[in-house]
């Protein structure tokens, strides 16, 4: 316990001096960082420290030396590394060095009343010590840190302990913990890293790190003092071996982590640091122009919802997305609109910690969502499985739980439903693999991929994609929400397309239920790393969001009136391209809908796929503006026509017959149908057919029939001929509910 008391106080020192050196190196500017001067400069403010060590005096001397190597022999040429040094000439030589005793003695503080106590403890050894005070001996010192080195193993072999380069423009990694070896590799600000293990050497503490550049993975060596971490294993781990820790020391070098950063960032930065002093801000140097990265990442990886301002959308993607403006992209890429309390966990780097990852606080994201219970068919909660993959995995169980619910909303999809035709048991929660312009080509590729997987149970799917995330992404440098949906990160997988959401806003909107997360957790001042990307030649300011254009509104036979049911309806159906006017200017809210008009609309809905027309119905011949659409919904089963060989194109449609065919529409598309409500509040329940009661049921369950009411009665009016606006309420019900 001595010998270990003993240690601890050698290399604390050792890391005080290493926190000296960076509070000197935190007022150089940043270019100093990449030119050598701080590992050179280093040295130099090394030699001017020296030890009081009560009846050996003398200067301090590197808990290394001789055990590490010689490099201390140019450092400190006043000791002698020989086998026999002469008390006496140390003695001697001390006297020269008072004046850089006392400030070893200021800055240490309470370390004399440490080393006193010490002395008091080990008084019945006094007689063992006086022949050598050295530091006991060089091998047991040597056993003393591989013992460390070995319990630091153990901690990194249990978890990936993630960490970023930071506090220089690049770094030098080297093949061995020396900082003579050879160079393997250089890294930018920013570079992600897995921390593997430490080594002490006579050039201080270095870390071994292992890291994807360019797509070849590295193993080498980094002084710790570069290194951002908020891994609480690790930080207890060096708190308990090491009071005078680095990273304690780092927090308070006169923000040197964001004096990295350009001025245009530094204002945001400056305001969280003062309000949460345990945040570090590290600058992830991109190396990229600006405008080259906008070019690259206008398309079909970042999208807009229809709901969205006119000036968000570049044209059409699907029924409910639309392709990114260049202004709105600009807006979500650019870090300096989000240096703030709501948005900053976008850049949160996604590191796992027990004490705040607990299950009741992943309950507490999951409140008010489809996975507030159990997961269907299990004896277990949904809040119960993200903490045990998480736990299990060692990855932040909040960022799992806040990824299913930005992917899977109201919980509705066909792709976590087990019900989709060919697809039965098959469950995709975090939508991996997932893609296309319209709901079945997203269904059925999302299923494949579940499929290939073998992801036939639900927690089957959530516990392999949960590890699918950890493995592609956060070991690979995508380790923040920001990179996940924005490919900027060359570390491994190339740039631009490795990207794992679409909706252009997913970041921002995931990183504020993590933070609302931390708050109810009472951690939001816990130790945090943000890594947060700056890119070459970007504009002087923030981008501005882009203002709204003002279109004209088409139809003059619909009031521009807001708030009223057939305004709103109506300008929901058109602008997401479901319905149209009848004429350039014109709607006709009030006319019948025919069956060949409901027919286009959900023909459209599922993204007009291509078709090959069939002679099917005698009142449908090919190249009609109906045509595609109603040979589409025959071979979807949607629809069967009216008999001999009829469609009834234009044949009014009747209020059971859209619900008819919406429901049928949901089950093809793999939407949970399973909501029903019984109809003895309408007063003409009676006469709905019964080919479709069940149907009329479902939409009434679903929300997507209301009814109408009449002298303090509801009526379904199930037989009655549907009006254009009347489509266009149960369209915009069904499309909000799905």
């Amino acid at each position: 316990m001595i010998r270990k008391h003993r240690i601890l106080m050698k290399t604390r020192r050792s890391l005080i001096l290493a926190g000296a050196i960076l509070l000197t190196i935190s007022n150089l500017s940043v270019s100093a960082y990449a030119s050598g001067v701080t590992l050179q400069n280093e040295n130099e403010i090394q030699e001017s420290f020296v030890e009081d060590a009560g009846e050996n005096e003398g200067i301090l001397e590197s808990p290394f030396e001789d055990a590490g190597g010689s490099n201390y022999e140019e450092t400190v040429p006043s000791v002698d590394n020989g086998e026999g040094n002469d008390n006496a000439q140390q003695e001697s030589e001390e006297s020269d060095d008072v004046q850089e005793q006392e400030p070893l003695e200021e800055m240490e503080g309470d370390n004399v009343q440490e080393q006193e106590s010490l002395e008091e403890v080990e008084s019945d050894d006094v007689q063992e010590q006086e022949p050598s005070e050295e530091v006991e001996n060089d091998d047991e010192l040597l056993a003393a840190y591989e013992e460390l080195s070995e319990d630091f193993r153990r901690i990194a072999e249990e978890k990936d302990i993630l960490a970023l380069v930071y506090l220089t423009d690049s770094y030098e990694v080297r093949k061995e913990a020396n900082l003579s070896s050879d160079v393997i590799a250089s890294v930018k600000s920013g570079q992600s890293v897995q921390i593997l293990g430490v080594e002490f050497t006579a050039d201080g503490v270095f870390s071994q790190i292992g890291f994807y550049l360019g797509d070849v993975y590295y193993q080498g060596y980094i002084e710790r003092v570069y290194l951002a971490v908020s891994d609480e294993d690790l930080l207890s781990w060096e708190k308990e071996n090491f009071p005078e820790s680095t990273d304690e020391i780092l927090r308070a070098a006169n923000n040197a982590d964001i004096n990295t950063f350009p001025d245009s960032y530094k204002a945001g930065l400056t305001a969280l640091k003062s309000r949460h002093p345990n945040w570090t801000f590290v600058r992830m140097d991109t190396g990229l122009d600006w405008n080259t990265v906008i070019r690259n990442e206008i398309g079909e990886g970042n999208l807009v919802h229809y709901t969205s301002p006119e000036s968000w959308k570049n044209g059409k993607y699907s029924n409910t997305w639309y392709y990114a403006s260049e202004g709105i992209l600009k807006y979500y890429m650019d870090p300096r609109n989000f240096l703030n309390e709501q948005d900053i966990f976008q850049f949160e780097l996604l590191t796992y910690n027990a004490t705040y990852h607990t299950k009741d606080a992943v309950q507490y994201i999951l409140n008010s969502t489809f996975m507030s219970g159990k997961i269907p068919g299990m004896d277990k909660t949904y809040a119960q499985a993200f903490y045990e993959i998480g736990s299990s995995l060692k990855v932040s169980p909040f960022h799992l739980a806040c990824r299913v619910y930005q992917e899977q909303g109201k919980g509705t999809s066909a792709l976590i439903s087990g019900t989709f035709a060919g697809y039965e048991n098959l469950y995709n929660y975090f939508n991996i693999g997932a893609s296309g312009n319209t709901d079945y080509l997203v269904i059925t590729s999302g299923l494949e991929r579940a499929r290939k997987e073998g992801w036939d149970t639900r927690y089957k799917s959530l516990s392999g994609g949960a590890k699918l995330i950890s493995e592609s992404y956060i070991l690979k440098g995508q380790d923040t929400l920001y990179l996940q949906k924005y490919d900027v990160d060359a570390s491994a997988n190339g740039l631009y397309w490795h990207q794992y959401m679409q909706n252009i806003e997913a970041a921002c909107s995931e990183g504020r239920n993590i933070r609302r997360a931390y708050t109810q957790a009472g951690s939001l001042d816990n130790t945090f790393v943000f890594k947060i990307p700056v890119y070459n030649n970007m504009p002087a300011s923030a981008c501005p969001q882009p203002s709204d254009n003002v279109q004209t509104w088409p139809f003059k036979d619909v009031a521009e009136n807001p708030g009223n049911w057939k305004y709103e309806n109506i300008k929901y159906v058109y602008e997401n391209g479901i319905m149209t006017g009848t004429k350039a200017d014109t709607f006709e809210p009030d006319s019948a809908l025919t069956r060949a008009m409901f027919a286009s609309v959900l023909y459209r809905m599922s993204g007009s796929p291509q078709v090959t027309y069939k002679n099917i119905f005698s009142d449908v011949p090919a190249g009609k503006w109906y045509s595609d659409a109603i040979i589409w919904a025959y071979e979807k089963g949607i629809v069967a026509g009216l008999g001999n060989g009829h469609y009834g194109i234009n044949d009014n449609i009747t209020r059971e017959q859209m619900a008819r065919m919406l429901h049928i529409y949901a089950q093809v598309n793999g939407y949970d149908i399973s909501q029903s409500a019984e109809l003895n509040k309408f007063a003409d329940a009676s006469s709905v057919s019964g080919w479709a009661l069940n149907d009329v049921k479902w939409a009434v369950g679903a929300g997507i029939i209301s009814g109408s009411t009449k002298d303090g009665k509801s009526y379904l009016n199930p037989k009655g001929a549907a009006t254009r606006a009347e489509c266009a309420v149960m369209l915009k019900q069904f499309m909000s509910k799905y």
